[in-house]
């Protein structure tokens, strides 16, 4: 079977039940069935007929007190509207769900609740130059991450107190970019040279030291992936910080574990740091080997954000090496795919 086939092959099914069920059976029943049209579009990528689906289950649990039934139903449409970028949609759907979650009094249903929420906000953002409301929407974020994270450390859910402490990290980096956009502007990364490698690392100071915990946590639960990705994390904000020494000394080790497990995506991020690493310090012909490496491996899996920074970084190391005809191209693609996906 082709992938589609599969899919269209499992729709059929599943409207087949419909039938039956919307002449035979319970709520209960046409519940489970919408649920399942709702969760195979979202996998096919139909996320306007998966919405409609999902709120089609949420009318029938609302007509029968289904509560509990409803905590699933709104974080499910909540992550929905989150994938294509209707953020207050997915906040709206995720604050219903933690409402009824804690008239529940289930702890895993508010901590995840409050973890999706966070990540909302992180991304509420309409500008990378509206500094004040980004300040205030990362601080919400941290708000709803600290308020998971507690509750995930009282469980001793390792996993998700990783994934929490990462999280926590993420919005403390937005944070520092913050502060140095208000002071630099859209391009504060080229900035970064004019700034004491301290200063940078004070201002980076939460981020790493959060990052720092949940790889000890990843590590102690051997998560393979995600120790990989939090290496990388600590390794892009070493380059940051010029401290090429411990900037290596991570992406090196999430470029030896990516390898290990085959896992692409993983190895293309690792490159596409590595080539920044050699960038900063002018090391071009490294640069580009790096580069060009992850690029091949990101059209291949059509990651179009990774593939729009690579070529942007591709055009500025072409800029600094004089071939003018090479920059313009990389940037004319980084310009198109930029297009595309904003």
């Amino acid at each position: 079977y082709t992938k589609e086939f599969k899919h269209e092959d499992a729709l059929k099914k599943i409207y087949e039940s419909l039938s039956l069920m919307e002449e035979h059976g319970t709520p209960s029943d046409l519940v489970k069935v919408y649920y399942s049209l709702g969760r195979q579009y979202y996998n096919m990528g139909e996320y306007k007929k998966s919405i409609e689906n999902f709120l089609k289950e949420i009318e029938i649990k609302e007509s029968v007190n289904d509560f509990r039934g409803l905590v699933s139903s709104h974080h499910n449409l909540g992550r929905t509207h989150r994938t294509i970028g209707n953020f207050q949609l997915a906040l709206e759907q995720y604050q219903k769900s933690l409402s009824i979650s804690e008239k529940l009094g289930d702890k895993r249903l508010i901590a995840a609740n409050n973890s999706e929420i966070g990540l909302v906000y992180e991304n509420l953002s309409r500008s990378l130059l509206a500094v004040e409301d980004n300040e205030v929407n990362f601080r919400r974020a941290l708000t709803f991450h600290e308020a998971a994270l507690k509750i995930y450390q009282e469980e001793q859910n390792l996993d998700a107190t990783a994934q929490t402490l990462n999280n926590i990290a993420n919005t403390y980096s937005r944070l520092a970019i913050n502060e140095f956009v208000a002071k630099y502007g859209e391009f504060w990364e080229d900035s970064l040279y004019q700034i004491s490698a301290n200063v940078i690392m004070v201002t980076f100071g939460k981020a790493f030291e959060y990052y720092t915990e949940a790889l000890d946590v990843f590590e102690q639960i051997d998560n393979t992936r995600e120790i990989i990705n939090t290496n990388i994390n600590l390794g892009s904000h070493y380059i940051f910080a010029r401290n090429w020494s411990k900037a290596n000394e991570h992406l090196g080790k999430s470029l030896i574990m990516a390898r290990r497990i085959n896992s692409q995506y993983e190895i293309a991020l690792a490159l596409f740091h590595y080539g920044d690493y050699f960038f900063r310090q002018k090391n071009f012909e490294n640069a580009e080997q790096n580069l060009l490496q992850s690029l091949k491996i990101t059209e291949s899996l059509g990651v179009k954000d990774v593939v729009m920074h690579t070529n942007q970084r591709l055009a500025k190391v072409y800029e600094q090496e004089g071939n003018l005809q090479k920059s313009l191209k990389h940037f004319k693609i980084y310009n198109l795919i930029k297009d595309e996906i904003f």
